[in-house]
């Protein structure tokens, strides 16, 4: 059995640093920002931990805001990916070793908000090297009359780790991963 501490380090990687904000000039806006969230350590220091695994709920949370800027069109849809930015299929570790990507796995929540929207969220999902959609509405005409000003429309996101495949056996390292995060709306 080992005993040393093993950590597993996902920098969560996002294209929303801040907040993305979609607009043109006769089309509404949509803007999402990163309200919580950042790197996602994972200690494994006990052996429950290593048996069980670890899972942080609702460590990630989007802010969404419609605006209604009187445009002639306004979004149809929306929906929030994610996938790692290798495509190897392997969390790689500091000193050469490896998991596998379905190590970690991602579920999407609504958090906050969204009454009357037609949002449908995701998981748990494997983190692979592909695209996944994790969170979206796919029908942007259900929207109520009145859209939100601030982020009080949240999606959350739950990073799980050893709780599918076991990490009991797996060698002790520092493993690290990049998680992309893209966010599309369509007009």
């Amino acid at each position: 059995m080992k005993t040393g501490l093993h950590k597993l380090l996902v920098a969560l990687f996002c294209m929303v640093t801040g907040a993305i904000l979609c607009q043109s000039q006769d089309l509404g806006r949509v803007r999402l920002q990163v309200l919580a969230g950042g790197n996602v350590p994972f200690a494994f220091n006990t052996i429950d931990k290593y048996e069980n695994g670890i899972s942080y709920p609702n460590y990630t949370i989007f802010g969404l805001t419609v605006e209604d800027t009187g445009a002639v069109t306004m979004p149809r849809d929306w929906e929030i990916e994610f996938r790692a930015t290798n495509a190897s299929g392997f969390i790689d570790g500091d000193a050469g070793n490896t998991l596998l990507f379905s190590t970690l796995r991602l579920t999407g929540s609504i958090n906050a908000g969204f009454a009357g929207w037609g949002v449908l969220t995701y998981g748990p999902l494997d983190l692979t090297g592909a695209d996944q959609i994790i969170a979206e509405d796919a029908d942007m005409d259900d929207v109520p009359s009145e859209e939100p000003t601030s982020p009080t429309d949240q999606i959350a996101i739950t990073y799980d780790c050893g709780t599918v495949v076991p990490l009991l056996g797996s060698p002790a390292d520092f493993y690290g991963v990049d998680i992309l995060f893209t966010f599309t709306v369509n007009f």
